[in-house]
């Protein structure tokens, strides 16, 4: 009778765990579909990822020649279960003309990288670009942009102007979350946005000159 009852208690436990589950998964989306991807304010997310968070977010303002630059650290969605989710993501936005860099810091992301955009970069061969920081380039110019940039990771959305800014204020290796997050459309880009904008813009640009772009195929006809 105690082996019975504790196997009932168990499996009421499970039962009731898988509803809770299921309804929290509700209310996230729920809370996610309310967001306003147009807010004249900054939206601040406590925890976030790219993929169930950004790209809903992100997508109404990409539009033909827009550019997306991500930095990260070790490209970890490239390898995780949601692998497929931000290759769809990137797709639509590459799909839209724009055009698409991923900046990695860690050099041993390569390989990944090289499997997972194969078939990206391939039909996208002029607007996919994938760069990994090389260990020699690590000089004194870089390296205070490694450490700024390794865990804090901005997401700039531009044509000739800003357009949208993500950023993360923490977002640790070998994981799909970040933390302190805020989204500002291009409503809510204003003078003081703009200046950390473009100094997020001059930064990129310093680190893909220190990087190795990923060559997946020969580059023959522009997508």
């Amino acid at each position: 009778m105690y082996l019975l009852g504790a196997l009932l208690g168990l499996a009421l436990f499970f039962i009731t765990l898988h509803f809770v589950d299921k309804a929290s998964v509700k209310r996230a989306k729920k809370r996610r579909a309310s967001r306003d991807a147009f807010s004249k304010e900054p939206l601040v997310l406590d925890v976030a990822n790219i993929v169930d968070d950004l790209a809903p977010l992100l997508t109404p303002h990409v539009e033909a020649g827009s550019q997306i630059t991500i930095v990260g650290s070790d490209g970890y969605y490239s390898r995780s279960k949601n692998a497929s989710v931000f290759l769809a993501a990137i797709r639509q936005w590459l799909s839209k003309g724009a055009t698409f860099e991923y900046l990695l810091l860690e050099h041993s992301a390569t390989e990944d990288l090289r499997s997972t955009f194969r078939e990206l970069l391939s039909e996208y061969p002029r607007r996919m670009r994938v760069y990994v920081l090389e260990e020699p380039a690590l000089t004194e110019r870089i390296k205070p942009l490694l450490e700024r940039y390794y865990t804090f990771h901005p997401v700039l959305l531009m044509d000739e102007q800003p357009r949208a800014l993500w950023v993360e204020g923490f977002h640790a290796p070998d994981s799909p979350y970040a933390y302190h997050v805020k989204f500002y459309s291009p409503n809510a880009i204003d003078e003081f946005i703009r200046e950390e904008f473009e100094e997020f813009r001059r930064d990129m640009e310093t680190i893909k000159k220190n990087s190795t772009e990923i060559e997946f195929i020969k580059r023959k006809e522009a997508a």
